[in-house]
């Protein structure tokens, strides 16, 4: 139980870690890294359903799939010029998992190896989803006028793989990210 207790503790690191836009957009106050986990599982399991992926296997990737950013931080794409990411974050995993029970840590080790290699259907729902996030969150920043947020917009939505993804990302640049709520005073 000690050793549980202590992996929740430290997940719940990244309710602190800001996520990395402050480098590179100016964003003042940028989503934590737990915020934009929470969001990417809900994209995720949307995904996997459209994509008719498994289900469980694509939440489990996006709701583990940022754990090693509380001992490394958000690695931004200036850094993986210089550093491999997946093999550095499935390093900080398998030593973030030691201590835990073996039947919890083999399957989330499983999964993460998985979703690294990005070969199987469900790895490219979960990666669609993890950008597509950071898609949503972009253009919400743009929506309350931070500038630059174009350039994520434009080059992250060429990495989308999944239809289903790429069909989303159309519609969410028609949208306002703001306006979702209009009209909903007046419902019975």
């Amino acid at each position: 139980m000690k050793d549980i207790a202590k992996f929740i503790f430290e997940v719940g690191t990244l309710k602190r870690i800001k996520r990395g836009w402050l480098k590179s957009e100016g964003v003042g106050n940028p989503e934590s890294v737990a915020e934009h986990t929470y969001r990417n599982v809900i994209v995720g399991y949307i995904l996997a359903k459209m994509e008719n992926a498994d289900v469980g296997k694509v939440v489990k990737m996006c709701l583990f799939h940022d754990i090693p950013e509380v001992r490394i931080g958000d690695i931004d794409k200036v850094a993986q010029r210089y550093v491999d990411k997946s093999e550095t974050e499935i390093k900080v995993l398998e030593d973030q998992l030691m201590n835990l029970p073996e039947s919890i840590s083999s399957e989330i080790l499983s999964v993460m190896f998985e979703f690294f290699e990005k070969k199987s259907k469900e790895a490219l729902v979960a990666r669609d989803a993890d950008i597509l996030e950071l898609l949503f969150q972009a253009k919400e920043y743009a929506d309350v006028g931070y500038t630059g947020t174009e350039y994520w917009l434009q080059q992250n939505s060429k990495l989308l793989t999944t239809e289903s993804a790429k069909r989303l990302f159309e519609e969410l640049m028609k949208q306002n990210a703001f306006n979702w709520s209009k009209g909903l005073e007046n419902l019975k």
